[in-house]
């Protein structure tokens, strides 16, 4: 899956979704009352959601496949988190490795994880397009 392969496939295919999605997680860190938000989109765009955050397994995505991405807070720690969570399963994020919740691996710290958004954001997404197209 070229989402898996190339950062310029991930910004220009699944980019604008990741930034939206981003959004919606920093209005809940910002201080917003916001318990749910839900995107809905065909399974080429889960499956490109998963090669982007690396962990798409070869398997086309299921009709009616679900992500779920829960923020959670450590009051203790004062810490947000991000679990990403396919068909029930709570994912492993590879590009958050050293950015656990103590030995759970499924949860990713948020400034983290944000980090990794911004990565598959498309600063300018005509500009960049058009790049691709030149190359053609």
């Amino acid at each position: 899956m070229p989402f898996q392969e190339s950062d310029m496939f991930t910004r220009l295919g699944i980019g604008r979704m990741i930034k939206d999605i981003k959004r919606e997680i920093d209005l809940k860190r910002n201080g917003m009352n916001l318990k749910l938000s839900i995107f809905s989109c065909h399974d080429s765009s889960i499956g490109s959601l998963l090669g982007a955050f690396k962990v798409f397994d070869g398997r086309w995505p299921d009709f009616g496949a679900s992500i779920i991405l829960e923020v959670q807070k450590d009051k203790l720690e004062n810490e947000k988190y991000v679990r990403f969570v396919y068909q029930d399963k709570a994912m492993v994020l590879p590009q958050c490795a050293g950015h656990y919740h103590g030995k759970d691996e499924t949860l990713c710290q948020l400034n983290k994880f944000n980090e990794i958004c911004e990565k598959m954001v498309p600063v300018d997404y005509e500009g960049e397009c058009s790049k691709v197209r030149r190359r053609e």
